[in-house]
């Protein structure tokens, strides 16, 4: 076989097994999310994507703190309160809630699909 076919597939096992995975019970669908917001006063939005996208478009409530910010200003949330992180389409809220997690927030939970799966399910934006 050809070199390049064996560096594809180490490519290809290295993203799997590095790969941010999200744990089973920290996904939430839309629905879940819109149920938790109304339901829980000290629940903590946070919107990982960056100020432009915020702006057009977010979750009431919701504070942004683009990802790669995250690290310098995760002293702005609260350990003890539930918190639910999102973005776009669930890539980079998925590497927000592994960072969260790592950082003791017990209770982060990050939207399945972001952004775009709430839209999608035909729920409102606050710009």
């Amino acid at each position: 076989m050809d070199a390049w076919i064996w560096w594809v597939v180490a490519a290809a096992v290295l993203f799997f097994v590095f790969r941010p995975s999200v744990p089973a019970d920290a996904k939430l669908s839309p629905g879940e999310v819109k149920e938790a917001v109304a339901k829980e006063k000290a629940l903590q939005l946070v919107d990982v994507r960056t100020s432009g996208e915020f702006s057009g478009g977010h979750l009431a409530g919701a504070k942004n703190i683009p990802v790669s910010d995250l690290g310098s200003r995760i002293n702005e949330l609260d350990k003890e309160k539930p918190l639910i992180v999102y973005c776009r389409s669930g890539a980079r809220s998925s590497a927000a809630l592994k960072q969260l997690r790592s950082a003791g927030f017990a209770q982060a939970k990050h939207m399945n699909g972001g952004i775009m799966a709430w839209q999608g399910a035909g729920l409102s934006v606050t710009r």
